[in-house]
């Protein structure tokens, strides 16, 4: 992120990042389509070789040692209708959350599909009764560790992109837990759409 090639850095502030709010994410760029040799062999023993596509790399931090169980990376030349999609989780990585720290309860905990929407919103909104939580996906962090440990949150706001599929999984969401209530983003698709604009996101999440 930080050697003389600028487009990663470039990209993040363009999208409204701060260079603190870069460094204590962890953020990364992979400035090249690569696959690479990450030791996962394959049941003939071969080694599997990993795709890592150009764009930023955004880590999944986990446990009181911060271990890094997954990446997902942004791809830089994601076009419309591309057939591979726009953010890549490459092979080997565990199904977890994007966490801006452990839940508690008594939390509130707002929910998004994107990590840049969790991270752009504790960039925003600094009160530290807010957990910013990203499932990476309409269809991630579906697991019982989360729904256990959720259902003991203050409240549960799902701020899932405003489209049809943010609304299908906030249905399953309000379905799974009893403190849990849908708030669309306003005046753009995502969080990180409303911090462009710019949308005050701490009048936006006292509505919620």
């Amino acid at each position: 992120m930080w050697s003389a090639d600028s487009t990663g850095r470039d990209y993040l502030y363009k999208r409204g990042f701060t260079k603190h709010t870069i460094e204590i994410n962890g953020l990364g760029y992979c400035p090249r389509n690569i696959s690479d040799d990450w030791g996962i062999r394959e049941d003939d023993g071969s080694v599997r070789k990993v795709y890592l596509p150009y764009g930023i790399v955004i880590p999944y931090e986990w446990g009181e040692r911060a271990t890094i169980e997954k990446i997902r990376i942004r791809r830089l030349d994601w076009q419309p209708g591309d057939k591979i999609g726009k953010v890549i989780p490459p092979a080997g990585c565990k199904n977890i959350a994007l966490l801006n720290r452990p839940l508690r309860p008594g939390d509130n905990v707002v929910m998004t599909e994107g990590e840049f929407d969790a991270i752009i919103f504790k960039q925003a909104v600094q009160d530290p009764s807010y957990v910013a939580m990203a499932t990476g996906g309409t269809g991630g962090a579906r697991l019982l560790k989360y729904i256990a440990l959720l259902s003991l949150a203050s409240k549960v706001i799902l701020a899932f992109d405003a489209d049809k599929a943010g609304d299908d999984v906030s249905k399953y969401w309000m379905d799974a837990l009893n403190n849990a209530i849908r708030h669309r983003p306003v005046g753009g698709k995502d969080i990180n759409d409303m911090y462009i604009q710019p949308i005050n996101l701490n009048v936006w999440i006292s509505e919620a």
